[in-house]
């Protein structure tokens, strides 16, 4: 017995030692213990504590740091904390730190997840998101306001008032294009960019505020058709095994892409669990193909129906207050994306979303496969690639002077990514994916939701230079790497395929007539300094002046493309001029300003500020 528990003393001396090397050996302690107290905030704040009275609607308890008294740090709820060489990181959404980093910031350069962060160190305050600029980070940029930061445009903008919009953003959105690098919606805000990370003093005697760029990554060798399809699998395995691996709540969308698919196939193939669901919508010829994929794809999965959901399209009024919705929580920086607030009805909070929707423009650089012909002679000529960008969109040109604006913000932004045949690549996967395709999941952290964009990660950017352009102008390589792995799922048919109405329908798609749904006079209307500085033939100012007087719904009914970014902007500038500093910091309830336009109940939030 003496024995026994002398060999029981050893082996505990023996653990206790190893757990001790282990952490002097692994600078990266995750708090876990703390995570499963309560619900993670999916939002934070920081404001200059000057400001604080500044800005209504704060209350102490909200603070989760305060730093040297010149900052406070608020939350709705916890935030995540990793140490990481002894300093704290604070983050949110998802963050996996590497092993072995050299220090804090490779560290930090190096993540893996879509999270924002903050951290102090050496009387340094930094605040940063993952290294492709995933998560959302907006700060203020105006000597005229108080330095503040935000992980949302919305809750920023309800510190402060007398803002103006900024008029450079919606040159460009009314005209069906993104928003450039670091431009928001609001003249006296800036979205971080990727490859950057804010920096504070926390001395006063120092520079405030400056924006430090770092490298993240450079062209890589390029690679045969078969390594491509296999490095692409396996990076895909990994990425989904270290930000999927470990989680209870994965939700993969399913659609009629194949992004979704291959995620689904991929996690269903590692044994990570996971709940999936389709929303249905309506595919260009007016017939939901989401939905008949998406279940097709299910089933081929054998994902079972106690883990599978599927959503009808909601009513017309609904889809119009949940167009205004994904407006306000997006801060207006996209017109799309209005069909998938419907799911937030059915995801439990906290949910981690696995979604693809980014995939095809890193992997496949859909761009080339779409426009064939125009990429081939604008190959790395920047007039010939701006061209192509202006002409290929030119819905509501502003006078010419705009119009000439227009075009050298668009040149600017090419020749920041001039390089070699992957300029293209690198300036929609940083602007229009990024700011555009990827916007669509902020509804979701205004809910408590976090997101996971495996094809969003830096390995997988890498591997999408990996591969000369001639090779991907005529192959969907989302599907051959499918293909490589489950043939019969890459069989399935997918919204890339060019079909007529009556043949989804034979396939056995619902058909969902088209309704041009748009905001009611009675929500919004156009006001004459909006309608003034568009280009308008004769026929155009006949119907903004006496048709929208006397025939209002017709008339923007009848014109739905043309009035329905008109009315987006108008609903920007009620919201501009909307005082809601007295909104509760970080509320997650519905603001009047939502209430008061709604035709039906909220989506976003269930319960008022």
């Amino acid at each position: 017995m003496n024995g026994f528990f002398t060999l029981w003393k050893i082996l505990l001396l023996l653990r206790v030692l190893n757990n001790f090397i282990y952490a002097k050996m692994n600078p990266l302690k995750r708090n876990r213990a703390a995570e499963k107290q309560g619900m993670l905030s999916m939002n934070f704040i920081g404001i200059e504590a000057s400001a604080l009275p500044y800005s209504k609607g704060t209350a102490p308890s909200f603070i989760q740091h305060s730093i040297e008294g010149r900052w406070a740090l608020l939350a709705h709820q916890r935030i995540n904390v990793i140490d990481c060489f002894g300093y704290s990181i604070h983050y949110v959404g998802q963050m996996k730190l590497p092993e072995k980093p050299e220090n804090l910031h490779d560290a930090l350069r190096r993540a893996k997840g879509t999270f924002a962060y903050y951290v102090v160190q050496n009387e340094l305050l930094y605040v940063g998101t993952d290294p492709m600029g995933f998560y959302p980070l907006y700060f203020t940029s105006s000597q005229n306001i108080p330095l503040a930061f935000s992980t949302s445009l919305t809750h920023l903008k309800r510190r402060f008032k007398n803002l103006t919009p900024n008029w450079d953003a919606w040159n460009l959105m009314l005209n069906g294009e993104d928003l450039l690098g670091d431009m928001t919606t609001i003249k006296e805000f800036r979205r971080l960019r990727e490859g950057e990370v804010l920096c504070y003093s926390l001395n006063p005697s120092a520079v405030s505020q400056r924006t430090i760029s770092f490298p993240f990554y450079k062209t890589p060798e390029q690679v045969s058709d078969d390594e491509f399809i296999e490095q692409g699998n396996t990076i895909l395995t990994d990425v989904l095994s270290t930000l999927m691996g470990e989680e209870e709540n994965n939700l993969i969308p399913l659609t009629a892409g194949h992004d979704s698919r291959r995620i689904a196939n991929a996690a269903k193939q590692l044994g990570i669990p996971f709940n999936s669901i389709t929303q249905s919508t309506r595919h260009a010829t007016n017939c939901d193909v989401d939905t008949l994929v998406g279940r097709q794809t299910a089933e081929l999965l054998g994902i079972p129906d106690s883990r599978y959901q599927h959503l009808p399209m909601p009513s017309n009024e609904t889809i119009i207050t949940q167009t205004l919705e994904k407006d306000y929580w997006t801060g207006f920086e996209t017109p799309a994306h209005e069909w998938s607030v419907n799911m937030l009805h059915a995801i439990p909070r906290d949910s981690l979303i696995c979604d693809g929707i980014v995939g095809d423009q890193i992997v496949t650089n859909s761009v080339y496969y779409n426009f064939k012909k125009e990429m081939e002679s604008a190959s790395n000529d920047t007039s010939a690639i701006v061209d192509f960008i202006v002409k290929k969109k030119n819905i509501l040109p502003l006078n010419s002077v705009e119009q000439e604006r227009r075009r050298s913000l668009i040149e600017a932004s090419v020749k920041e990514y001039i390089d070699d045949e992957h300029t293209m690549i690198r300036h929609t996967v940083f602007n229009h994916t990024r700011r555009n395709t990827a916007a669509w999941y902020y509804p979701f952290l205004a809910k408590g939701n976090r997101v996971c964009l495996p094809f969003a990660d830096l390995d997988f950017f890498h591997h999408g230079l990996s591969m000369s352009l001639d090779r991907k102008r005529d192959k969907l390589w989302q599907r051959t790497c499918i293909e490589a792995i489950n043939p019969e799922l890459a069989s399935l048919h997918s919204t890339r395929d060019r079909h007529s109405s009556e043949y989804w329908r034979e396939q056995g798609a619902a058909y969902v007539p088209r309704d041009k749904l748009t905001f009611t006079p009675e929500q919004v209307k156009i006001p004459k300094q909006i309608l003034m500085k568009l280009e308008r033939s004769f026929s155009e100012r006949i119907l903004d002046t006496i048709g929208l007087k006397l025939m209002p719904n017709k008339v923007i009914k009848s014109w739905a493309w043309r009035y329905l970014p008109l009315q987006r902007f108008a609903i920007f500038l009620d919201w501009l001029e909307e005082d809601e500093t007295s909104l509760p910091v970080l509320s997650e309830g519905t603001p009047p300003f939502i209430s008061n336009r709604a035709l039906s109940s909220s989506t976003v939030t269930s319960f008022p500020c």
